[in-house]
């Protein structure tokens, strides 16, 4: 029997048009990572019941918590998860290069097909919002960043043809031959032939059965649960990551700075995962965004009290960083992009003397908005070739 090997493994997404709905349109995107964690946990709850004996009753299930992270670096072809990350987005440009300006705003669901590809198996998660961003900025190597999702579910896409009449959402599914069963979470109905995304499933589909709702849905099964890919032609968008190396600019207040070792920045969105309701098979039914909280530390060589004052005089500050591929234009080759935190204050750390060797100043800090005029605790511009993210 073949293990799934994790180089084999896929990860491809798509933005929803209705959150936690499989989109009808499959055009996936190719996610390349360093490692994903992505799954769903349904835990049991047991009765504390008394029945004469200290034997455990049989326990019930839980509520379905789909989650997990993506670790990958930071590159061109991100645009799509960075305005998952922010929620609002503004492209510009006729043509190559196009300009995607990124702010804080309502952040929209992706559906992620994660692939055992040695396995030729294939699950989705649906609803999948970021709950928080993180990015380590370092002076060499890959710049690291870090994505945690937090979704509806995890499921698996039926494929059909033949289809003689439409499928309900919430319905359940039922083979004609095999009496398989499946709750429909999703209908991608392409006319005659689409594919269903279900949970639930009990009892094995069989190709080329026939398969109906208790409403009007009718069709007959076109391959195996989970066994096909939702686009048989991902868009691949291609890996180029930036290094320490491609740090064209580092600011801080408005000014150059050159005695930063290290910035680690992070974006919390505070989504809320406690939307189960009565009879709703334990699924959330929605991920309310929360309040955005942006923070991080920048450390640099304790060089003077330049830094140290501003967190002691609590003066505001401001941090922009920028990347560049080649000239920075935003053609093919020559990507650029900006992250731009306008408002922030440190807070008070004093540096401390760990050993003989040099001394630096961490200055943990917190962004908001009050005045800017990007109205928006971070903005991130992103130039590239891609018309659309």
């Amino acid at each position: 029997m073949t293990q799934a090997m994790g180089v084999s493994g896929r990860l491809a997404y798509q933005v929803e048009t209705t959150f936690k709905i499989t989109p009808a349109t499959p055009a996936l995107k190719l996610a390349y990572f360093l490692s994903e964690s992505l799954g769903e946990k349904i835990n049991l709850v047991t009765s504390q019941v008394i029945r004469s004996n200290r034997n455990p009753t049989k326990p019930v299930r839980g509520n379905r918590d789909a989650s997990g992270a993506l670790k990958t670096e930071l590159a061109p072809s991100l645009g799509t998860l960075l305005k998952a990350a922010l929620g609002s987005n503004t492209t510009t440009g006729a043509g190559s290069p196009y300009t995607h300006t990124m702010k804080i705003g309502s952040l929209p669901s992706l559906t992620f097909e994660k692939g055992f590809t040695d396995l030729g198996q294939y699950l989705l998660f649906n609803g999948c919002k970021v709950n928080r961003m993180s990015l380590s900025v370092k002076p060499e190597g890959f710049q690291e960043i870090d994505l945690e999702f937090m979704g509806a579910n995890e499921a698996q896409a039926l494929p059909y043809d033949g289809q003689t009449g439409n499928f309900t959402v919430g319905q359940v599914v039922t083979g004609g031959t095999s009496t398989a069963t499946g709750t429909i979470i999703a209908d991608s109905d392409a006319g005659t032939e689409g594919f269903l995304t279900l949970i639930n499933v009990s009892g094995t589909f069989q190709n080329n059965e026939a398969i109906t709702d208790p409403i009007t849905g009718a069709a007959v099964v076109n391959g195996t649960l989970g066994a096909t890919p939702l686009d048989s032609s991902v868009t691949d968008p291609g890996h180029s990551p930036w290094d320490g190396f491609a740090v064209s600019t580092l600011q801080e207040g408005g000014s150059d700075i050159a005695v930063v070792t290290a910035v680690d920045l992070s974006l919390e969105n505070d989504l809320d995962g406690d939307s189960y309701v009565v009879g709703g098979g334990g699924v959330r039914q929605s991920l309310s965004d929360g309040k955005a909280k942006v923070s991080g530390t920048l450390t640099a060589l304790f060089d003077s009290m330049t830094l140290y004052n501003k967190a002691i005089k609590y003066t505001e500050s401001s941090l922009k960083i920028v990347y560049k591929h080649g000239t920075g234009a935003g053609t093919a080759g020559n990507e650029y992009l900006e992250i731009l935190v306008p408002e922030l204050y440190f807070s008070k750390e004093t540096p401390a003397i760990e050993g003989p060797k040099g001394v630096l100043f961490k200055g943990p800090f917190e962004a908001f908005y009050d005045n800017g005029a990007d109205a928006s605790a971070m903005k991130i511009v992103l130039m590239n070739a891609e018309a659309t993210i």
